[in-house]
């Protein structure tokens, strides 16, 4: 007899409880194995499938709320343009200053004011607009230079006083002395910006 015979004997002549213990043993040791072997390497790569989906799904989660930012990033853009648009229109270039001045001069003319000093200043270069001081006395009417105050804040240009002081000169009239402006649309100036924003040497940038 070989030794598988003689094995099988044994186990043959054994009590079945004992015949059962040790059919359990075998099953859980060739349990245990195929665990190891085939399913234990699966789980794990599962598991590292699964972590490799949550990664993909947050990226395009993430992808997703960028797009969204950029279309509203695209829209404050648009609005910012137009906006822009809008304000330079208010923004008189050099050739319409003289206009400008002449038609606030005017104004007060209408307003029957006396103007004792109308004296614009130089232009005060800001980023793409400059600021016209304009050195101002006048005398009149309070309600004349009210109105005419008044008219020129609703220019189509941008006028403004933001310093005065109003003193009485007689019974019916008043002397404003303050500091008038405006603003002009520097062309130049948004020019050189763009210009310097583009890259110097092309055929460098090419390479």
């Amino acid at each position: 007899m070989d030794k598988l015979s003689i094995l099988l004997e044994k186990y043959f002549s054994l009590p079945n409880i004992f015949k059962i213990l040790i059919f359990a043993i075998l099953w859980l040791i060739v349990a245990i194995i195929i665990y190891f072997v085939a399913i234990n390497p699966q789980m794990d790569e599962i598991e590292k499938k699964k972590f490799e989906c949550a990664k993909l799904e947050k990226e395009a989660s993430e992808i997703i709320e960028l797009k969204a930012k950029l279309k509203n990033f695209e829209k404050e853009l648009a609005q910012l343009e137009e906006d822009f648009k809008l304000a330079l229109k208010k923004l008189p270039d050099s050739s319409e200053i003289t206009e400008l001045l002449f038609n606030i001069y005017q104004n007060g003319k209408d307003y029957n004011l006396d103007f004792v000093l109308f004296k614009p200043g130089a232009v005060v270069k800001k980023e793409f607009f400059g600021i016209i001081p304009i050195d101002l006395k006048i005398t009149g009417d309070y309600h004349d230079i009210g109105k005419f105050l008044y008219n020129i804040s609703k220019m189509p240009r941008i006028v403004k006083v933001p310093i005065f002081d109003i003193t009485i000169a007689t019974n019916n009239t008043l002397n404003l002395n303050g500091k008038m402006e405006t603003y002009v649309f520097i062309k130049e100036d948004l020019a050189a910006k763009k210009q310097s924003a583009k890259p110097k040497n092309e055929k460098n940038v090419k390479k």
